[in-house]
């Protein structure tokens, strides 16, 4: 056991843990007790939402963090590598109001900052007024966004009215997704597989930019890195139940190690892609876009590369441990190789693995090397359940090949999507992948899609305008076999059950110990644009937009809601794993199996929402 003041409080705190587990103590009890030693130092928030704070979870709790916060703390609450927790939490305002969070640590100042996003208010009436310190960015300011044409040259117009001598350090740049459904022929196959647009977000059809993260180099030499589920405007911060993921992470001296390797190159992989793209539209013109449907305007490209390279190179020269156990999943527009799989046709795949850089082939590929070591789980493969949770659901096109059967939306879910998620043909590791389809083929495997009802939308906080971020049309729910996985949006251990979600989330649980195997959080909603589908007999993976999220794969992930309910993994613990504060991995998803369980759709009284109402 340490002797130093650390090791004390560990214990000490151990202790106390031990008397919650014991007790009827209340989620946010024990969640806030592991927080104040760090014990969930992955970096997994919920947005702040002061219109929830009923005193059950608190708006300010300790899991909680505003868009503000993010570019005003000195330090984040997740992260640290000291075993200590560094803020405090000050004690009831005068008011009566919850806690706040307070940094022991004056914001440092940026020098840098990337702000990608598909929607974006970057002026004055919103986001430089959350993120004043924007204002004072000593180097580079690049925004990215997939908007409108109009309201770009609307922002761009801003910038340099208002933003002075920051506006001629300030980029702002269009960037979109893939708008042709053509699979291009064997000699229009590039390297990389990368396609661009030149004409914005939203036109024709096609897939947009969707990509939501942060990049801020901080004057004391580190960098946070913020990926989230939230447009950047108030509406989606304030009144819609949000994820974020964010981490500091320290610059490292010349010539020392780089630790998580794989993060890193997940990360330059990503940020290169945009890099070929800019190169594509720059040097291919309008006869590369019409040929690859390009992603990019080409009089923005020779900036595009110019700024993201600058940032990709910033990324190599971090320290990437904070993020042990995490990986990043993106897509990238365009039609992308399949490699070492042999199949001969979509439906049938051999034992062979597929190995896709992006997309749901991609999660099939860290998935299954991360169930490969779930022993006991893949022993008991009836037990696991799958969590879909996102903001838009679509029917696959009708390019898409598929048994007489099937419609399109089931075929793309489970002939893809589902053996995906169980690490099949990502490598061999699938847990229990033939039993788990099987279960799928009978219509009883557990697998929860979570969609709020139209009674949940018209009575929610804002009441139908949240509607507005929910996207499905009424015929992606015809399906009986869609319907029986529908599940109503249930949030009630952190008091948002009545905030409609715009979090993208999948996760999946081994429902006989609560165990999460892994958990995605990210941009990406379940629809065959954000994710991909095969196409060419399984040679190709075709993505229409830019997503990009993180999947938490070792540890013992947990919510708050199973704290309690962890007392044999505390009693069997020893002394050295209970004094250890990344024993328990905290993700405060506002769902649970056991709450999916319990919220299926009941026929005849709970009706889909539809986004055909807003029309």
């Amino acid at each position: 056991m340490r002797k130093d003041g650390v090791g004390d409080a560990r214990q000490e705190h151990a202790l106390k843990r031990q008397r919650l587990l014991g007790t009827r103590a209340s989620e946010r009890e024990i969640v806030e007790s592991d927080v104040q030693l760090g014990n969930s130092c992955l970096g997994f928030y919920l947005n702040q939402m002061d219109v929830v704070d009923d005193g059950r979870n608190g708006a300010h709790a300790p899991y909680v963090v505003s868009l503000a916060e993010l570019f005003q703390d000195g330090r984040l609450l997740r992260g640290c590598s000291s075993g200590t927790c560094p803020v405090s939490r000050s004690g009831p305002s005068s008011d009566g109001a919850a806690p706040r969070r307070v940094s022991r640590e004056p914001f440092p100042g940026i020098t840098d900052a990337l702000l990608a996003n598909f929607v974006a208010d970057y002026d004055a009436s919103f986001f430089f007024d959350q993120c004043p310190s924007l204002y004072q960015t000593t180097g580079q300011l690049v925004l990215i966004t997939g908007d409108a044409p109009s309201r770009i040259a609307a922002l761009r117009g801003w910038v340099r009215d208002h933003l002075h001598a920051l506006a001629e350090r300030t980029r702002v740049l269009g960037v979109s997704g893939l708008f042709s459904g053509r699979a291009p022929s064997a000699c229009e196959q590039g390297p990389d597989s990368l396609s661009a647009r030149v004409d914005g977000a939203g036109g024709g059809g096609g897939g947009v930019h969707h990509s939501k993260f942060m990049i801020l180099r901080l004057r004391d030499d580190r960098v946070r890195l913020v990926i989230h589920t939230s447009n950047d405007i108030a509406y989606d911060w304030f009144f819609k139940c949000q994820g974020i993921f964010a981490v500091d992470l320290p610059l490292r001296g010349a010539g020392s190690a780089s630790p998580n390797t794989g993060f890193c190159a997940d990360l330059q992989q990503y940020l290169g892609a945009y890099i070929r793209a800019g190169e594509r539209a720059l040097h291919g013109g309008v006869t590369s876009a019409r040929r690859f449907g390009t992603m990019v305007a080409p009089g923005d490209a020779a900036s595009l590369v110019d700024a993201v390279s600058h940032f990709r190179r910033l990324m190599t020269c971090c320290d990437y441990s904070a993020v042990d156990g995490v990986r990043l999943v993106s897509s990238v527009p365009g039609w992308h190789r399949i490699s070492g799989q042999s199949r001969t046709s979509q439906t049938s795949r051999t034992a062979s693995h597929a190995v896709c850089a992006f997309g749901h082939l991609r999660l099939a590929n860290l998935v299954a090397s991360s169930l490969r070591h779930c022993t006991e789980a893949a022993r008991h493969p009836n037990s696991l359940a799958f969590v879909l949770q996102g903001s838009s659901l679509s029917s696959v096109d009708a390019r898409c090949p598929r048994a007489a059967s099937e419609t399109l939306a089931r075929y793309w879910l489970t002939s893809e999507l589902f053996r995906s998620l169980c690490g099949g043909d990502g490598g061999g590791g699938g847990v229990g992948e033939e039993s788990v389809f099987a279960k799928l083929a009978e219509g009883s495997a557990q697998v929860y899609l979570v969609w709020p009802t139209r009674t949940q939308v018209l009575t929610s906080i804002v009441g139908i305008d949240s509607g507005m971020g929910l996207i499905a049309r009424a015929q992606a729910f015809l399906d009986p076999e869609i319907r029986q996985l529908l599940t109503r949006w249930n949030a009630d251990w952190c008091a948002r059950t009545s905030v409609m979600p715009h979090m993208k989330t999948i996760s999946c649980w081994d429902t006989r110990t609560d165990q999460c195997l892994y958990c995605y959080l990210g941009s990406a909603n379940v629809t065959p644009a954000a994710w991909g589908i095969t196409q060419k007999q399984g040679s190709l993976l075709r993505c229409m937009n830019w997503e990009l999220g993180v999947l938490f794969t070792s540890g013992y992930l947990a919510t708050p809601k199973l704290y309690r309910e962890l007392r044999h993994y505390a009693d069997r613990s020893n002394e050295r794993e209970l004094n250890e504060p990344r024993s328990i991995i905290l993700l405060p998803l506002p769902y649970t199996p056991g709450a999916c369980a319990g919220a299926r759709y009941q026929e005849r009284l709970d009706q889909p929402w539809s986004s055909d109402a807003m029309i």
